[in-house]
């Protein structure tokens, strides 16, 4: 699965921590790619969708634009405000086909999850 990464706006950049990988330095304007795999070794949901998350800072008026792809899963975005345990957007096929693409304008200053998962439970 490849996770995309764009800042549409704003003047700072965006880091981006995951447990698989150190943190990375998105600048506004530049596009980063990641790819992941979801399978057993991952956490899963209540409902057992595997997921991997992707932590981020972000300030207040930064547009940020996530996409999730996978020729095998059907993937899910959900993007929480940190510490929340409720997601404030969730995209499934925003991107085309099966794919997830989510937009969004922060609208305050701080950290943010983006959690990659499984649409249906068991997918790997």
């Amino acid at each position: 699965m490849t996770t995309r990464w764009q800042i549409l706006s704003g003047a700072a950049a965006l880091v981006l921590a995951s447990a698989a990988a150190a943190q990375t330095e998105v600048q506004p304007g530049q596009s980063y790619n990641t790819n992941g795999f979801l399978g057993g070794s991952d956490r899963r949901t209540a409902e057992g969708q595997y997921y991997d998350e992707y932590r981020f800072s972000i300030r207040a008026g930064q547009r940020v634009r996530v996409g999730a792809n996978s020729a095998e899963v059907d993937p899910l975005l959900e993007i929480f405000r940190a510490g929340e345990r409720r997601p404030f957007l969730t995209n499934d096929d925003g991107g085309g086909g099966l794919n997830a693409l989510a937009t969004f304008t922060a609208d305050r200053s701080g950290d943010y999850v983006v959690r990659v998962r499984t649409f249906r439970a068991g997918s790997t």
